[in-house]
């Protein structure tokens, strides 16, 4: 069951002075944090969990291991325009944190993450987004519009239920032998 409670929490706990929006839901998965970890810590993966269906393709830029610093480029598609992102991954704590930031817009702080935490032989989920005030007063009002036109809040509320939806069938689903590998 998701919990679809709006939460003005971002990643780190209390709301940000600078957060415009800032949506939270969380989901139970029955297996440990490890098997959950697994199948999100890499976020190029997310193609495969994301429920938004706005993820097209995403390709890791740096060689390496998985950390703070690890990049990636998007091929996003939202309401039919195409455009690609950088996402930087910003907190890697494996098992337990991951937050990893969105560029374009490059002036307005957009970050996306995953929580977990142990919970009665599984694992408590939280995935979260966090977004900052745009930077100028134009640019505040366009978002502000923009956000109530379409709704987007409840959009990514939605977004965000349906991935974590995803999570819990692909890890519950898969043999537990298959995925624990992965962390560094």
């Amino acid at each position: 069951m998701v919990t679809q409670a709006v939460d003005t929490r971002p990643a780190t706990g209390a709301r940000r002075p600078g957060s415009y929006l800032a949506i939270e839901r969380s989901i139970r998965i029955d297996a440990p944090p490890e098997r959950v970890w697994a199948l999100i810590h890499d976020v190029g993966r997310s193609p495969e969990w994301a429920g938004s269906g706005e993820v097209r393709a995403m390709q890791r830029l740096d060689a390496g291991p998985i950390g703070v610093g690890t990049r990636y480029r998007s091929d996003q598609k939202v309401r039919g325009m195409g455009y690609q992102t950088i996402s930087t991954v910003q907190v890697y704590e494996p098992n337990r944190l991951l937050i990893w930031h969105v560029a374009p817009p490059n002036d307005v702080r957009s970050a996306w993450g995953f929580r977990l935490e142990p919970e009665a032989g599984g694992t408590r989920l939280t995935h979260f987004y966090d977004l900052d005030h745009p930077r100028g007063f134009p640019k505040r009002v366009l978002y502000r519009l923009m956000f109530r036109v379409l709704n987007r809040p409840a959009e990514l509320g939605g977004h965000i239920a349906a991935t974590l939806q995803n999570v819990k069938t692909l890890v519950e689903t898969q043999p537990a032998a298959a995925s624990t590998g992965g962390t560094p």
